[in-house]
């Protein structure tokens, strides 16, 4: 069970990742834009880390497209992502990761031929059923939080770069599908300063983003580190294993900003009351049985 421990990395990472982000857009960078570029960035400045993990070499021609479009999904996702973080609480945001669940094992099937028992598809279910709990709004009348759309979203095109990544290190190794999508992500987001008015905000916002270069750096390192996890989980692992195990995340998420509440209340926006709590707890605790479904 070496590549649960390995897994597990993924969702502490992560997790304290997601709070920060959660300061650092709703505090700090008004624009998404403006984040998503210095957020891309600042993540080619660690890809040599990758390099103790595994030399890279080139990537074969064939693979180029698929690592192309795991560079661009990497850069997309950001933004409705950081969306959903200025309309919910982190913890909620975090737990509709797994909503990409619905697409994993049919991109699985279809792309890299992967099929697993029934009981771990109910698995899948399970996690699905929790999170959308968790994006009910029960105030005034029925309807789901914007939150649950743009996580819906972001979660598609994270499936289909989880699966674009086992199809890539069945053709190839692990330095190949980790590190050039990294290079092209940087690529793509570069060219966000191409335009005018992007350009214009991000020289604005410059001042704020050397202001708190501690902060940005060390949630940097946080998803660097998660992401480098996960995608070797994945390359040890189904894909659909590895993403039952990230399905953790919003427990650490919850955890996580209520001690931070409690050293920066004024930081941070998760409800923490009685009733809020408990709806969340209740509802991971059926994330997890689905979870346990999913390794058993």
């Amino acid at each position: 069970m070496f590549w649960v421990l390995i897994a597990l990395i993924s969702p502490l990472s992560h997790g304290l990742a997601n709070v920060l982000d959660e300061y650092l857009i709703n505090k700090i960078f008004k624009n998404t834009w403006t984040l998503v570029f210095f957020s891309s960035l600042f993540n080619f400045i660690f890809i040599p880390f990758s390099f103790l993990v595994e030399h890279p070499s080139w990537p074969p021609l064939r693979l180029i497209p698929f690592l192309l479009i795991i560079g661009l999904i990497e850069v997309l996702y950001l933004f409705p992502y950081y969306k959903a973080l200025e309309d919910d609480d982190t913890s909620v945001v975090a737990s509709m990761f797994a909503l990409g669940d619905i697409f994993v094992p049919i991109f699985a099937f279809l792309i890299v031929g992967e099929v697993l028992h029934l009981q771990q598809y109910l698995g899948f279910f399970i996690i699905i059923l929790s999170s959308f709990l968790l994006s009910f709004n029960s105030h005034k009348k029925f309807k789901f939080n914007k939150s649950l759309l743009y996580m819906l979203l972001c979660s598609l095109m994270l499936a289909v770069e989880a699966v674009l990544y086992k199809y890539i290190f069945e053709k190839s190794d692990w330095s190949v599908g980790f590190i050039w999508p990294n290079i092209f992500s940087f690529l793509f987001a570069a060219s966000l300063f191409l335009f005018a008015k992007r350009r214009q905000d991000i020289k604005l916002q410059f001042t704020n983003f050397k202001r708190k270069l501690p902060i940005f750096a060390f949630e940097e390192i946080l998803s660097f580190g998660g992401s480098m996890a996960a995608t070797y989980a994945i390359f040890l692992v189904p894909v659909t294993l590895e993403k039952g195990v990230s399905a953790l995340q919003p427990i650490f998420v919850l955890f996580y900003a209520i001690i931070l509440s409690k050293f920066f209340p004024s930081l941070f926006k998760e409800k923490i009351d009685k009733a809020s709590v408990f709806k969340k707890i209740f509802s991971f605790t059926i994330m997890i049985i689905g979870i346990i479904l999913i390794l058993k």
